[in-house]
């Protein structure tokens, strides 16, 4: 979030345009009025806005509903006191501690579709699944934690990946081949320490859905 301070912003609709073409990295130039923010001129709008309800959200709001509201509304501004206390763009999901609580569910979601896999698993299982080349190398890990007296299971040694598809393959869970590869794309994401959660809308729209897509399996899972 920036700042309501740190905010630029222009004293009229001329002002504000003029700022839009000063700086092109700006979707948005807001317009205070006795000191309060109360429109912006959105870059490629004819005329300014007010600001509504639709256009902020409470400086109580969680990571996961921010995403689903700004995979909406590109931006907002935060409501904090009964003013405007700040603003949020999509690219400040890129900020590191927004991948916390999807690192979290994402977490969540593998170790349940883990634990529900673990009971069906064979040698036979993963070598159809997987093929020989991935086999081996779970195999491997599992010869090695024996032998250490580890005694983990098959799930050990699969990737995040090759979890979805021997559930969707049980029929343990209902998923289809795009909602699929959109939770595993976002968990790469996630997982980057050094790389971009969002590169554009289109990710923040991909990250909502990867959100709801976890948060169902997880819900349907624990009815079971």
């Amino acid at each position: 979030m920036v700042g309501e301070k740190r905010l630029v912003r222009g004293h009229d609709e001329s002002e504000a345009s003029q700022l839009l073409a000063k700086y092109p990295d700006f979707d948005v130039i807001p317009i205070p009025k006795s000191g309060d923010i109360t429109s912006f001129l959105e870059r490629g709008a004819d005329a300014p806005k007010i600001v509504t309800t639709e256009d902020m959200v409470s400086d109580g709001t969680g990571v996961f509903d921010l995403v689903d509201v700004i995979a909406k509304r590109r931006h907002v501004f935060v409501l904090s006191r009964q003013s405007i206390a700040g603003y949020v763009h999509f690219s400040d999901l890129n900020n590191h501690l927004v991948k916390i609580p999807l690192f979290v569910l994402l977490e969540s979601f593998e170790s349940e579709l883990a634990t529900a896999i673990a009971p069906h698993l064979s040698e036979n299982l993963l070598k159809e699944q997987l093929g020989e080349s991935q086999f081996g190398r779970i195999k491997r890990i599992a010869d090695r934690l024996r032998a250490s007296r580890a005694n983990l299971n098959w799930t050990t040694g699969l990737m995040f990946g090759n979890i979805i598809d021997l559930a969707m393959h049980l029929k343990l869970v209902r998923l289809t081949q795009a909602d699929r590869d959109k939770v595993v794309s976002v968990r790469n994401n996630v997982d980057h320490a050094t790389g971009a959660l969002v590169e554009s809308l289109n990710d923040v729209r991909d990250l909502s859905e990867a959100k709801r897509i976890c948060l169902q399996v997880l819900q349907t899972r624990t009815k079971h």
